[in-house]
Parts: C-alpha cells; sequence; structure tokens
C-alpha cells in the first residue's frame, strides 16, 4: 500500500484501469467459453441430422435410378406389343404344363390354351424378354394368368440351378398378383432363388380382359451403389457412418461388414427409431464390455428396411470441448495484454504531445521555420494543432510572395486573403504590376516573330510546288510531308477530288516523321471532308473523342486532340483537301498560312490534270482499236459455249424430270404461290391428308397450320421466303378427322431476274415417329438433335445457292432436299453403284471409296438377292417400285430402309441407270 502511494498521479490512475481492464476480459472469457460450448453441442446435433438427411437422399436417388431404368423396359415391353407384335389367346389347344411354385418349390399340373405371338406360340419363344435386355440390360418375364396364378412362359431369369425360369408360377395368393388383378402396376422388393431382385409387374390385356402379366428384374444393388458415399468418412478421430438392417447384419460400416449385431442391448436402441420418423440420438458402450462411451444418431429407413445412423467417440467430442477452452483462454489473454499495452502507449503519448507543441510554439517566436503538425483526427489537441499550423501556414504565404517577386515569378496566387492583411494585399498588388509590363514586351516579340515565320513558309512551299509540278504523286507526298513538319504537328493527309467528283481520294499521308501507303476513297458528301468541300472553307475541331478521327477523317492512326481540315480551291472549286492533326492547339496564324498556301498547291493541281487528262484521251483511242479486236474472238468462243450449254441444258431437263418422277413418288410435294397458297399438290400429299385435290388447290397455309399467323415468327417464315431463304418447319396439321405430323423444307424457286417464282415444300410424314416420341422420352432428345441438325444443314443449302438460269436451280434445289431428308444412290442395271449420297454412308458404316464400284447385291442381305433381282428387271420395263430392303452395313448391323426405285431414261428412252432414294425406319444387331 505504501509502495502504491508513493506513485505519481499519472500511474495511479494508469495502474487502476488497468485492473478494471483485467476483470473485465476475465468475465466476458467465461460468458464467451459458456456460450460456445453450448453452440458447439448444438451444431454437432444439427450437422449429425443432416449427414443422416443427405444419405438419405442419396438412398432416394439411387432407389430413383432403379425405379427408372425398370419403368423404362416396361415402356419397352409395351412398344413391342402395341407397335411390332400381335399378342392374343390360342383356341381350341390346350397343353398340361408340370409348374413349379416359386415361392415353396411344389409341383403341380397345370393345363392352359397357350398365349400366341404374332400367331406363334409364346411358350419358351424368348424373343421379346431378350429384346428388353439388349436395350435395357434387364431380365423380364412374361407370365400368363391361369387359376392357381401366374405361370412363366417366356424368361430369360436364371435360377439357382443355372436354368431358365420358365414353367415356374406365382401363386394368387401373392402381393404382386394381388395388385396385377387390380390392374395396378407392382413396384416391390423379392428374394427369388437366393438373390435380391427390385421387381416391376404390369398387367398384360389380351381383348381388354388381363391374361398375363410382365415382370421386369434388376439385381438389387442399392447397397454397393451408394458403399462409396460411406467410405472414407470419419467425424472427429474415431467417428464413421454405418447402414444396418433390420435383421442386425451390418451392411456398411468401415470394419465390421455383414457381422450380426442382432442379439446386442445396442440394436435392441436402434429398434426404437421404427417407432418415430424422426431421427432419434444416444449414447452406448461399444462392445459392451469396453469402457469408450459412443455417441449415436440413428434414423429408420422404411423403403429399403435398413437403419441409417453415424456414431463417434465421447471422448474425441470432449478433446473438442477442451481445444475451444484452451483457445478461448489464449484468445482473452492475448487480447487483454494487448489493450492494457496500448492503453499505457496512448496515455503516455498524450503527454508526449503536449511537450512537443510547447516547443514548436517556443521556436516560432524564435523565428526558426517548422513543418506543421500532421493532423488525423479531431481529438483534445486538434484545435492547439490546428491554430500552431495556421501561424506556420501565413509565415509560408509571406515568404513565397517575396520569393516569386525575387525570380521574376509574377503569376497570382491562389491564396485567400483576409480583408484585413495589410502584408499580403500589398504583396499581391506588387506582383499585377510588374505581370502587366512583362506581358506588353512578350506580346510585341511574338507578333514580330509570327510574321518572320510565315513570309519564310511561303517562299518554302513557292519552292516544292515550283519543283514538283511534273507529277502529282510526289507534289502530294512533297506538300504533306513539309506541312506537318513546319506546323511541328504529327499527322497530315491530302485528299484530291476524283474526276466524277464523288468520292476524296487519299493521294498522302504523313505521320510520325514516315510515309503512310494507305489507300482511301471517302465520298464526298460524307463525313467532316465532304462538310469542308460544301462550305468550301476551313474547319477547326478542338478536344475530339479519342476513336471519332478514325471513324470520321480516315488518318489510320490512333487520333491525337486537335484536328485541321483546310480545302485545296482554284477558280472557286475544290480540287483537294489538307487534313492534319496534332496534339496542341492549331493558332490563328497557322491557318492563315495553311489557306495562303493552299491556293498555289490548288493552281498547281488542276495544271497537272489537265496535262493528265490529254494523255489519257490519247492513250484510250491507242486501245480501242486493239479492243475491237478481241472482241470479234471472244464473240466468236461465247456462240460454241452457247452450243454446248444447251447441249448439256437438255440433258439435264430428261434428268430433272426422272428425279421429279421419283420425289413424287417418295416424299409429300405441294407448291404454294408467295402469298402461302396451294396451286399444286402431289397424290402422295393428298392420300396422307385425305383430301381430293379440289379440296385443297386454292387453300392456303394459315388455314391449316398450327403456328399462330399474327405472331412476328409466322411473318418472319414467309418474308424469309419471299426473300429467297430455305425455312424447315415441322408441324402437326388437321384435316376434318386427320391430324399427321410433317417435317417440310420450303425452297423458294426463282426465275433468271432472280423474282420468287413458286414456293416448293418437300414434306417427310413423321407422324409414327411423334406417336413413339410419347412413349420412349429418350427418343425425343435424338429427334431435336436430328432436327436442329436439319435446320443447320437447311440454313447452308440456303447459304450455298446461287443464282443460275431457271432449270439448273430447280435441279439444285431438288436435289439438295433429297440429299438432305432421303438417303440415295444410283446404280447400272447390272447393279454395279455409281454414286452414293452421305446420309448413306453415313447410315451403312462405308465410306464413299468403298462404296463406288461395288455391287448392289454385295451389300443387301443374301435372301434378298432374289427379290432384287426381280425388282430391277420390272425396272427396265420403266415401273416405279416401292420396296423395304435391308443392307449389311460396315458396322456388323443390318440397317431397313423404306425405299422408293425409279428407272433412269436416256434421251433414246432406255432405262440406263437406277435411282434409289429412302429413309432409314430400323436397325438391328447382327
Amino acid at each position: 500500500m505504501r509502495l502504491i502511494n508513493n506513485l505519481n498521479s499519472n500511474l495511479k490512475i494508469n495502474l487502476i484501469i488497468n485492473i478494471i481492464i483485467i476483470f473485465a476480459f476475465i468475465v466476458i472469457g467465461t460468458y464467451i467459453y459458456f456460450y460456445e460450448k453450448q453452440k458447439l453441442i448444438y451444431d454437432n446435433e444439427v450437422f449429425m441430422q443432416e449427414e443422416i438427411r443427405n444419405y438419405e437422399k442419396i438412398l432416394k436417388y439411387q432407389t430413383q435410378l432403379e425405379s427408372d431404368k425398370i419403368l423404362s423396359a416396361i415402356n419397352t415391353f409395351d412398344y413391342f406389343i402395341k407397335e411390332k407384335y400381335v399378342l392374343e389367346i390360342g383356341k381350341n389347344v390346350e397343353s398340361e404344363i408340370q409348374a413349379i411354385n416359386i415361392q415353396t418349390f411344389e409341383t403341380e399340373i397345370i393345363n392352359i390354351n397357350p398365349l400366341l405371338l404374332n400367331y406363334i406360340p409364346l411358350y419358351k419363344n424368348n424373343i421379346i424378354v431378350d429384346k428388353i435386355y439388349a436395350i435395357t440390360n434387364a431380365f423380364a418375364a412374361i407370365y400368363q394368368k391361369t387359376p392357381i396364378g401366374y405361370l412363366t412362359v417366356s424368361s430369360n431369369l436364371i435360377d439357382n440351378k443355372s436354368k431358365n425360369t420358365i414353367n415356374y408360377f406365382i401363386p394368387i395368393s401373392s402381393e404382386i398378383i394381388y395388385s396385377i388383378e387390380k390392374g395396378e402396376i407392382y413396384v416391390g422388393e423379392e428374394n427369388y432363388f437366393n438373390n435380391d431382385y427390385i421387381v416391376a409387374a404390369k398387367p398384360v390385356y389380351v381383348n381388354g380382359v388381363i391374361n398375363g402379366m410382365i415382370c421386369i428384374y434388376y439385381k438389387d444393388d442399392v447397397i454397393k451403389n451408394i458403399k462409396s458415399f460411406f467410405e472414407g468418412k470419419y467425424y472427429y478421430q474415431n467417428g464413421y457412418p454405418f447402414v444396418i438392417n433390420t435383421k442386425g447384419i451390418i451392411k456398411i460400416h468401415p470394419t465390421l461388414e455383414n457381422e450380426s449385431i442382432a442379439t446386442t442391448k445396442l440394436f435392441e436402441k436402434f429398434a426404437e427409431s421404427k417407432t418415430t420418423k424422426d431421427i432419434i440420438n444416444f449414447q452406448y458402450y461399444f462392445p459392451e464390455n469396453s469402457d469408450i462411451l459412443k455417441n449415436a444418431h440413428v434414423k429408420y429407413n422404411s423403403t429399403y428396411d435398413l437403419y441409417i445412423g453415424t456414431t463417434y467417440t465421447q471422448s474425441d467430442f470432449q478433446k473438442q470441448l477442451n481445444k475451444l477452452g484452451i483457445t478461448l483462454f489464449i484468445v482473452i489473454f492475448i487480447a487483454g495484454s494487448l489493450v492494457i499495452i496500448i492503453f499505457t502507449y496512448f496515455f503516455r503519448s498524450l503527454l508526449k504531445r503536449f511537450t512537443v507543441i510547447g516547443e514548436k510554439l517556443y521556436d516560432i517566436a524564435r523565428g526558426e521555420k517548422k513543418q506543421k503538425f500532421v493532423i488525423t483526427k479531431r481529438d483534445e489537441l486538434y484545435k492547439i494543432n490546428d491554430g500552431t499550423n495556421q501561424i506556420i501556414e501565413y509565415l509560408d504565404n509571406i515568404e513565397k510572395m517575396c520569393a516569386d517577386i525575387k525570380n521574376n515569378d509574377y503569376d497570382e496566387n491562389t491564396l485567400l486573403i483576409q480583408d484585413n492583411d495589410k502584408i499580403l494585399s500589398t504583396l499581391q498588388d506588387l506582383k499585377k504590376e510588374l505581370k502587366a509590363k512583362k506581358y506588353e514586351e512578350e506580346k510585341r516579340k511574338k507578333e514580330s516573330d509570327i510574321k518572320q515565320w510565315a513570309n519564310s513558309g511561303i517562299a518554302k512551299f513557292i519552292d516544292i510546288v515550283r519543283l514538283n509540278n511534273d507529277n502529282i504523286n510526289k507534289l502530294s507526298y512533297a506538300v504533306i510531308s513539309n506541312v506537318v513538319k513546319y506546323l511541328n504537328v504529327i499527322q497530315g493527309a491530302l485528299y484530291l477530288v476524283s474526276e466524277d467528283e464523288k468520292n476524296l481520294i487519299l493521294n498522302s499521308c504523313y505521320a510520325y516523321n514516315k510515309q503512310r501507303m494507305i489507300t482511301k476513297e471517302i465520298p464526298v458528301k460524307s463525313g467532316l471532308l465532304g462538310r469542308v468541300v460544301k462550305e468550301k472553307k476551313y474547319l477547326y475541331i478542338t478536344d475530339i473523342p479519342k476513336d471519332y478521327l478514325i471513324i470520321t477523317s480516315g488518318l489510320g492512326q490512333t487520333p491525337p486532340r486537335y484536328l485541321l481540315i483546310c480545302p485545296l480551291i482554284f477558280d472557286n472549286n475544290v480540287l483537294g483537301i489538307i487534313e492534319i492533326a496534332g496534339l496542341n492547339p492549331f493558332e490563328e496564324y497557322q491557318i492563315e498560312f495553311l489557306e495562303e498556301i493552299g491556293e498555289s498547291i490548288a493552281l498547281t493541281i488542276s495544271n497537272l490534270k489537265i496535262n493528265q487528262r490529254t494523255e489519257n484521251l490519247l492513250r484510250k483511242s491507242q486501245d480501242q482499236s486493239r479492243i475491237v479486236e478481241e472482241q470479234k474472238l471472244e464473240m466468236q468462243k461465247n456462240i460454241q459455249q452457247l452450243h454446248l450449254l444447251k447441249e448439256e441444258t437438255d440433258r439435264r431437263e430428261v434428268e430433272i424430270q426422272n428425279i421429279f418422277k421419283a420425289i413424287n413418288s417418295t416424299a409429300l410435294v405441294a407448291e404454294f404461290d408467295i402469298r402461302g397458297r396451294i396451286f399444286s399438290m402431289n397424290d402422295k400429299f393428298l392420300q396422307a391428308v385425305n383430301q381430293s385435290k379440289d379440296q385443297m388447290i386454292g387453300k392456303y397455309h394459315k388455314d391449316f397450320t398450327i403456328m399462330s399467323t399474327d405472331s412476328d415468327d409466322y411473318k418472319q417464315f414467309w418474308k424469309d421466303l419471299s426473300e429467297g431463304r430455305t425455312r424447315s418447319l415441322i408441324e402437326s396439321i388437321h384435316f376434318d378427322n386427320t391430324t399427321i405430323w410433317l417435317s417440310q423444307t420450303f425452297t423458294p424457286i426463282q426465275e433468271k431476274d432472280g423474282a420468287i417464282k413458286k414456293i416448293l415444300d418437300i414434306a417427310i410424314d413423321i407422324t409414327e415417329n411423334k406417336m413413339l416420341e410419347k412413349e420412349l422420352r429418350t427418343q425425343v432428345r435424338e429427334m431435336n438433335k436430328q432436327e436442329r441438325q436439319l435446320q443447320k444443314e437447311i440454313a447452308k443449302i440456303g447459304q450455298q445457292q446461287k443464282i443460275m438460269d431457271e432449270k439448273d436451280n430447280k435441279l439444285n434445289l431438288l436435289l439438295n432436299s433429297i440429299d438432305f431428308s432421303f438417303i440415295r444412290i444410283e446404280f447400272g442395271i447390272q447393279g454395279v453403284i455409281l454414286s452414293a449420297n452421305e446420309k448413306f454412308c453415313i447410315s451403312s458404316g462405308y465410306n464413299i471409296n468403298e462404296i463406288i464400284g461395288a455391287n448392289i447385291f454385295d451389300i443387301v442381305v443374301k435372301n434378298q438377292e432374289n427379290d432384287i433381282t426381280k425388282t430391277i428387271n420390272k425396272l427396265k420395263n420403266g415401273l416405279v417400285i416401292e420396296r423395304d430392303i435391308e443392307i449389311f452395313n460396315n458396322n456388323n448391323r443390318i440397317s431397313n430402309f423404306r425405299t422408293t426405285l425409279s428407272p433412269i431414261k436416256n434421251e433414246e428412252g432406255v432405262v440406263v441407270k437406277i435411282l434409289l432414294i429412302g429413309i432409314q425406319f430400323k436397325e438391328n444387331e447382327k
């Protein structure tokens, strides 16, 4: 106590405040520790529950994937039954079958009338289930309804003896049969032959009555698929996630996988989670005879009959709490120490600042110059520091003005002088008087220098014009280069007015001390140069934007700030333009100088142009006689070419007629005028819409399109066609009770003068594809992709169209449309392939070099060779034949094509080759 009494007042205050700070930090630290401890416990609980929910989401996602696979397989079966095969019950035929109960493996005798598939018994016929396996990789079985249950008649599922499961039956009392009898789809888990399967079953109707079911089997690999999400996952140091089934078998665990805990007290606690939908948490010892206390969070998943949980040791969690306490203690200790140190530092700093202020005022009183105080904040010493700084600033201003007068610097200072400040006011008035006298002297000297500079420049440019009056290019370069140098600018250009007075031609330019070889023409009525030509007086622009000069003046370099454009006038006519640009402003005397020398430059340019015109007229008269002789020879060549062109046109006209016949027999073809009115439609189109020609001729496209005829898209569609652009469109059209889907290509047909004569619409009936699209979602994406590709290819065809005569234009448009929409090959009457389009090569897998020269009999399936021979004999007689052809492609697959074969005749009417056009509609494995 005596020691404290001996301290001075400053130290006593400092000590008391430090004790208060230490106590405050102890209280705050204790509160923060307990708060963070509770927060850590709460966050840990939330995190563990969130982890279990995430594992459930993963399990649900995997389950959904399996369900999607099964439904895809069922949809595949529906597609085959509805589109490819006919399923019916046999009549007056009864078979006796020894059947095996799939649950008890007991045998029973069953009498059935077998199901027929395309009039063939389905019993032991695995064609559909094998196709389902090939497409979806799923096992499948078709069951026929019997009095005692559903009997397997077609299956690729294998029993525990590696035999096919045909003749097994599911008893009528099973859960699957209960759902099927109600007409519902069953999805669930079943164990057959010691294997877990995810099973989906759907009723099979024959004549509107349930007569069987289709079952799809996927092996239950959900645990295997989600195991990777659990592996390598740890909580704290020794915690981990786990999965246990309701039989007590551990399914996922770092070390105890496939072991049983069914007889332990721990498993009894797991069973409690079945009674609630929430996550339960509890503490336990495991192994039960150990002293290791653990925390667990568990939730029961009813879908898969599993317990999903997380666990960690209590000791690991306690270490986390201890780490939190130690960290808080260190942080609070360091923070408290820093606060005490900072407070002590500022307390002493305040005393030091008072001492510094006193010393500085003492030095100012003795006349010594001192630096100002640096004021960073308005604290208690702000007014003292600011007043001291104002005294120092006032003395500095007086010293500065005296130094300006001494150094002949008379510019007015930006000092704020008070009305009662006599000293600074007197010094300021003295500087103004001295400045006025200096200005008058400099003005007289500048006027004399300008006059001498102008006279020298005029004499220099008179010599330049005199020495370069024989060549306008040499004159232009000499003038502009010397103008740039003499006026001390960085860029310059000289433009001459063209002979037709419509353009300004850049004749010479000079920039950055180098000649620039730039060729440019500017319309005489546009831009800044055109304005100068029209007004016949100079134009001076200051503070132009950085990109303005390049756009409007054409110097071709990064623009400076100042631009001067001066006309070259002779006899009141503008013969050219001088354009110069610099970084500094142009003075009035420089502009007057440029106008004065411009008159002599314009006079010389006028004389040079007169001389050049005279020389050109002489040269032109000499060339005309030579041109006449060349034109005679060219005319003779043209006459010969016209004869050849006529022969080629006649040949191609015959080919056009044959190709157009093939298109009319294969595709839907209609012709519209430019207003969208139908004036022609082939029989195939009329048959597709179930209308007569009288009903269709005269109708407008807007009468049956699904597009909104008032929309901007529809108006743009017909605008593009009227401007010669090809457009594609996929739409459904409706007539009475008929609705069909068409993929159409609208191609404008032009006259020789480029006018649109008509619109040719070549369409493909894609109704069957659209119906299939509703059932198989995966094919939707592929069709959209093909549609986008179709649009791109049509756009390319539109860009590549060239203007030619009417017959050549029609042929190219038809061939492009055929090659885009169909496969096309040509072969001789002996079967040798002469040509093939790219679509055929892609569909068949052959490249063009492999297919050209090959025989059609080498690529068709062997059992069709005789049919093809008969078809060729009919084609020789001039018939057009439609048929399906199977081609064994280069990818070990069989491609099926629906084709039209048309004979191509020569001018004498003899069939010389055969045109095959078609579309691919199915592809099978070899």
